[in-house]
């Protein structure tokens, strides 16, 4: 099987939202981890809900509503083969939802899958990861494999676990977050924290909290109906302008314009963050 790109992410969202309509140009793999959210092609509508996966395809015009009660969050990956096995059904005919059992090889192969998409690199590991994932979403499970296993530090891992539980929490905008918040979530001291951070990103907590954020923003803007103000609330910036001085200083360009761009196709910017954990 060869691929042309991978590339995704994991987003959240406040009751009562929406995202779309769109027009998709190539394949999308979503998994709807917590929610109950209904998704419709084009006159048809799926009530989904959590464990539920989700294969799009270019062409569809498609819009999710999410939960009206309580947060939906979801993972996500868009793809494009450029082949596939000749034992696989037409395109047309792979199914579009589909509910998996517990202990499936799918939902772990969707976090090693989201977890290694960086940019537009396409690894023979991650083509087989996405080939397997088709293979079992096609033509059904294939048993279970290990979970993606975490290489950072620890105390790292810990804290990126508390900064993205943070960012993605229930609240309308997030608190804001100190150092001695971070350290006591890693069970270390604030100055071995930075130490580690500095060995792992080559940057302090805090500015991998605030990177954190603005992915958090890029998806938002990329995947959600949300003004950009509403945006620059959720992601826990102090006010719009703060939100777009900081974005332009990290992305080199406007919220709006990044907006814009992939409104017309173009990939969301890759975070600094990936390319300092992945040189």
């Amino acid at each position: 099987m060869q691929i042309q790109y991978v590339l995704g992410g994991a987003a959240t969202y406040l009751p009562g939202a929406s995202f779309g309509p769109r027009r998709l140009n190539d394949y999308e793999a979503v998994w709807i981890v917590d929610g109950d959210v209904a998704y419709f092609v084009d006159d048809d509508r799926y009530a989904v809900g959590p464990g539920t996966l989700i294969l799009a395809r270019p062409g569809f015009n498609d819009r999710f509503v999410w939960d009206t009660v309580k947060p939906t969050r979801h993972l996500y990956f868009h793809f494009t083969p450029m082949s596939v096995p000749d034992d696989w059904p037409p395109t047309n005919d792979w199914p579009i939802v589909r509910m998996m059992p517990d202990g499936d090889i799918l939902r772990p192969l969707f976090r090693y899958i989201v977890g290694h998409c960086l940019d537009e690199q396409v690894t023979p590991n991650l083509t087989r990861a996405v080939e397997m994932y088709l293979g079992a979403y096609l033509l059904g499970p294939m048993g279970q494999v290990n979970e993606y296993e975490q290489t950072y530090p620890e105390p790292v891992f810990k804290t990126l676990q508390y900064i993205q539980s943070h960012i993605q929490s229930a609240n309308e905008a997030p608190e804001v977050m100190v150092l001695a918040d971070l350290a006591n979530a890693a069970a270390v001291s604030p100055e071995h924290l930075c130490r580690l951070f500095r060995q792992t990103f080559g940057m302090s907590p805090m500015q991998v909290a605030r990177l954190m954020r603005l992915d958090q923003a890029v998806t938002l803007i990329a995947r959600s109906n949300f003004s950009l103000k509403q945006i620059a609330h959720r992601c826990g910036f102090a006010s719009p302008f703060h939100f777009s001085k900081c974005f332009r200083h990290t992305y080199g360009r406007s919220p709006s314009d990044v907006r814009k761009s992939i409104q017309a196709g173009e990939f969301p910017p890759m975070s600094p963050l990936h390319r300092a954990a992945n040189p």
